[in-house]
């Protein structure tokens, strides 16, 4: 009799083992970065010069241009609303390049809008030719 309560006590451990581990991996299966780290990997890329890795981070193909490494200094990220579908982060930084015509220093503050797209956050292709044509922008 009490080889079979241990027997059952034993059974009941592996079986809310076994469950527990089902639940743990199905969290950690639907756990999404935030879309700050997106943007934050995404310009990363473009920092070091790797236009074609951070392609990979954009909802639909888009060429990009080539910046000079180190061309970002302080980024600050910031995620201003989040419906777990579409989210808002905001960049702030400094713009610093070297030209022919000189050095350009400039404060940049710009917002990227991101989907959710297959668990994964990716940048929508408008919100990112608005921050390419801010770059152009010199008037700021």
């Amino acid at each position: 009799m009490r080889r079979r309560r241990f027997e059952a006590r034993v059974s009941s451990c592996i079986i809310f083992v076994v469950l527990l581990f089902g639940v743990v991996q199905l969290a950690a299966c639907n756990v999404v970065d935030p879309p700050d780290n997106t943007v934050k990997a995404f310009l990363d890329a473009m920092n070091a010069g790797k236009a074609d890795q951070a392609v990979g981070y954009l909802c639909s193909s888009l060429p990009l241009p080539n910046l000079p490494p180190q061309w970002l200094l302080n980024p600050q990220f910031k995620t201003s609303d989040n419906d777990g579908k579409v989210a808002h982060v905001n960049v702030k930084g400094d713009l610093r390049l070297s030209t022919l015509l000189g050095a350009i220093n400039k404060k940049l503050d710009f917002t990227l809008t991101l989907n959710r797209d297959v668990g994964k956050w990716c940048i929508q292709r408008d919100s990112l030719l608005e921050f390419i044509k801010s770059l152009t922008d010199l008037s700021k």
